[in-house]
Parts: structure tokens; sequence; C-alpha cells
């Protein structure tokens, strides 16, 4: 704002936090390499006006060559949805999320994952020993686990394995509950999990009108609000 004397008012206090509870969360991170304390104003402003939720990522994935990827992400504070820019992802097979952020490709000749916040990394290394179709996965702790979706030629189509990041090895466990074996599969079963386990929980499953056919491949998921205590 303008003075009498043609200078300028500096904007501080209650009002500049007020000012940047409306502006963009994308812009606020410029904002605060203004000065000291606009800085200081967008962090107030976060912690007490219009504070930052989860957003929503949606990865899209072509279903024809060379079946790109693109990824959107809505952020309902600025009620806005952004690109995100990124390096492209090398086709394997169609994408799938599992739980949070965690986004994977499975084929026989390699599986492919990727669990950072906006899937900028992938892990590529070799498939599990036993071939899935759709497979149970999670990421528990430090190891990937995969149960269930073995093919009916598989000895064991309940087998579970599990990938392990620090060694970058491939372990067996336990098979899945035998009363699980008509529905030991990704369609039929969703899957929660923590730093120490993983939680699986039958689906009920009935027609969407809302979803059809389409040329996508569409994956969500979830970002918490990287300030929430877990």
């Amino acid at each position: 704002m303008a003075l009498d004397g043609g200078g300028d008012a500096e904007i501080h206090g209650d009002v500049l936090e007020a000012v940047f509870s409306h502006v963009p969360l994308v812009d606020l991170v410029s904002a605060s390499q203004v000065s000291k304390s606009w800085c200081g104003a967008v962090s107030s402003s976060l912690r007490h006006h219009n504070k930052p939720r989860p957003w929503l990522i949606l990865h899209t994935q072509g279903t024809r060559l060379p079946y790109a990827t693109t990824t959107h992400a809505y952020d309902p504070r600025s009620d806005a949805w952004i690109e995100v820019p990124r390096p492209p992802i090398e086709y394997i097979s169609a994408l799938k999320s599992s739980h949070s952020s965690f986004l994977y490709m499975l084929s026989p000749s390699r599986f492919s994952f990727s669990f950072d916040p906006l899937n900028f990394n992938w892990h590529h290394v070799n498939p599990p020993l036993v071939w899935r179709s759709d497979p149970i996965v999670a990421r528990v702790g430090n190891a990937v686990v995969i149960a269930g979706g073995g093919c009916d030629f598989e000895d064991d189509p309940l087998a579970v394995e599990i990938y392990d990041l620090n060694t970058r090895a491939w372990r067996t466990c336990d098979s899945m509950p035998g009363n699980l074996r008509d529905s030991a599969a990704s369609p039929w079963l969703s899957v929660t999990a923590t730093a120490e386990k993983t939680h699986r929980h039958r689906k009920r499953i009935r027609p969407d009108p809302l979803v059809r056919p389409g040329n996508q491949n569409l994956v969500r998921t979830i970002i918490p609000d990287p300030g929430s205590t877990r």
C-alpha cells in the first residue's frame, strides 16, 4: 500500500499472515524467501490460519505405446490442481498402488517399486520366485511384502515372499491362511500396513456408475501432511 509521501507501507504481523492464508501453497515457497519476517509470517500462517492438508496424487498411465505416465496433485488447501513434472517412468507393466505412496509394477522379469512421497525414485529388482498376477503388495518397515495372487499352476498360490531393502534379497515365509485360497488376490483383499505388520481386509465390491472403462490406467495415492505425527 502507498503512503501520502509516495513511499510503500510494509504489511506485517497478523495482516500479512491473513494474506498468506489465501495464497496457494506452491507460491508460499517463493514468498518465504523474500525476508526473514516474511518467512516467519508464512510459517505462522500455515500453523494458525489455513493449515496444510493431505494432497491427492493422481497417476495416469496410457494403455498404448509408449505407456506414458503423468502425475497431478490436488491441494485442498488451495483448491488447485498442480501438474507434477517428473522424469519418465520405464514401463514394466500396469502401474498399481498399494497403501499411501507405494507404487509398483510387476512382471515375470522385473519388480519395480517406489515409495517416496512423489514417487521420483524407483527401485528395479528381480521378481519374486513365485509368479503372481494380482498379489497383495505392501511396504512394512524395511521390507516389501508380496502375498497371494499366485496362478493356479503354481504349487502355492498363497505363497508369501519378502524383499529386504537392506540386503536386497528375497526370502520366503509362511503362506497365507488356507481359508483365503479363493480370495487371496488384490481385487478381493485390501491391505493396511504399519511399520511392523500388514492387516488384510476383505473387500465388498459393488458396481459404481461413475467408474467407466477408459484409455488410461488411473492410480490414486494420498500424501499425509508432512507435519503430522504418524
